[in-house]
């Protein structure tokens, strides 16, 4: 839930719902059946123009959750997916020699038995690999498994199979010590323009959208640096925070 393009994801789905909602209440009767129903009281000639317009203007407009919104999905799912981490056999791997790399979504799951166009996620993932450290590797097994263990190997194949993972699943940066540089080579990279997620519906809708579909280049994630010693040790969050 922290990694920013699962946040970026978030909020492209926050806006395209949003949106999706307002073509489908955009006729004058159905705006002032829901006006009544949420406000308790008829709209006005005015308001009803107003809520037509901005749902015939919805390329010129993006709809954020509010950050507060944000981190109680956040905290909620971790409580939610508590059970989906905890009921797996652990397993951690240490290389003799280093070589992991590590990108900005740390945590990767695995799936060899999810059909085309299923997603993986926590509940059916095979197994959740997370690099820790140039020569470890956390990797929790299948759901209702049990175990826990040490495995010392030098199995480069596994080590270089677990990049691939690692490299695969990245954002926007792969990370590595320089003398790791050579375990890139050969790897396939993802495409960094490619969409935050797809949509199956018709062009008529989808031309009132933002653009929710293409490659997410709204936003970028953040970068934070720490303050220099005579700069103010304050922090004021904007409304992108």
């Amino acid at each position: 839930m922290r990694d920013p393009r699962t946040r970026r994801t978030l909020e492209a789905l926050g806006d395209q719902v949003f949106k999706l909602d307002l073509l489908s209440k955009r006729s004058p009767d159905r705006i002032r059946k829901q006006f009544l129903h949420n406000v308790g009281r008829e709209p006005t000639d005015s308001e009803v123009n107003e809520y037509i317009e901005l749902a015939t203007s919805l390329n010129d407009i993006e709809v954020t959750p509010h950050q507060n919104s944000l981190i109680v999905t956040m905290f909620d799912a971790a409580l939610w997916s508590l059970p989906l981490y905890t009921n797996r056999s652990v397993k951690l791997y240490r290389f003799r020699q280093p070589g992991l790399v590590l990108s900005d979504r740390p945590v990767i799951l695995k799936s060899a038995a999810t059909k085309l166009g299923e997603g993986i996620g926590l509940a059916n993932a095979d197994q959740i690999i997370v690099p820790i450290d140039r020569q470890a590797a956390l990797v929790l097994g299948n759901l209702g498994t049990t175990g826990c263990g040490v495995i010392t190997t030098s199995d480069d194949l596994l080590l270089r199979q677990i990049n691939q993972y690692v490299v695969g699943n990245a954002i926007n940066e792969v990370y590595c010590n320089s003398a790791d540089e050579t375990q890139l080579d050969g790897l396939e990279f993802p495409d960094p323009n490619r969409p935050l997620f797809t949509i199956s519906a018709d062009d008529a809708v989808l031309t009132n959208t933002d653009g929710v579909n293409a490659a997410p280049i709204r936003k970028s994630p953040r970068r934070f640096r720490r303050p220099e010693e005579s700069e103010p040790q304050t922090y004021a969050p904007d409304a992108s925070d």
